[in-house]
């Protein structure tokens, strides 16, 4: 039996998709409503399959994503078609992206699939990332320093700027100061969107 968590902060919603998952035979190990919370039960509860939202308070999916991918396999179910959505999950670790707007039947085969080790894509989001990627291809890795490489692997590995400073033996203020000068010749705006770029660069 596949043992299911549902990571959605709107509860009503969270219980049609419990139901869902009963009727389809799986078992239901925890709910969550946040990605905090998500890591926290994951800790007392075996997950084989963590249905997750992207767009929540707190966290949010992109970084939890990242954080449950090494202990269960990450469906993420979202409102959102938007390319750069998936491109963020997919990088981040998930094994999946559907929007909600999937029918029951479907859902479940998805679980089934990102279960026995697949990839699953919604069909639709697929067909603009592919086009959005045909479209404006990312560009090479820009030319950072040995230190600047250091601290986005310490970034990718969830390290926070003090911890960065301690290991690097550094002060927390440069550390800053990298964390700022990577965002900017990255041309992203957050950790997990620096992280990803790390995994997808194979920068460890």
């Amino acid at each position: 039996m596949i043992r299911v968590m549902v990571v959605d902060d709107h509860a009503l919603f969270r219980r049609g998709l419990v139901r869902v998952l009963e009727d389809e035979g799986f078992i239901l190990a925890a709910e969550a409503a946040s990605g905090e919370e998500a890591l926290e039960r994951i800790e007392d509860h075996p997950v084989d399959v963590v249905l997750l939202d992207l767009h929540m308070p707190g966290m949010g999916g992109v970084e939890a994503t990242r954080r449950l991918a090494g202990r269960a396999r990450v469906l993420v179910l979202t409102v959102s078609d938007a390319d750069d959505d998936l491109f963020a999950a997919i990088r981040a670790g998930a094994a999946g992206y559907l929007t909600k707007s999937v029918e029951p039947q479907l859902l479940a085969q998805a679980i089934r699939q990102v279960a026995a080790g697949k990839a699953v894509l919604d069909p639709e989001v697929t067909t603009k990332a592919l086009e959005a990627i045909r479209q404006h291809p990312r560009p090479n890795l820009p030319q950072l320093s040995r230190r600047e490489r250091e601290v986005l692997s310490l970034i990718a590995k969830g390290y926070a700027n003090r911890t960065i400073a301690e290991t690097l033996g550094i002060s927390e203020h440069t550390v800053k100061t990298y964390v700022q000068r990577l965002y900017e010749k990255l041309g992203v705006a957050t950790r997990a969107e620096a992280a990803a770029l790390a995994a997808e660069y194979r920068i460890r």
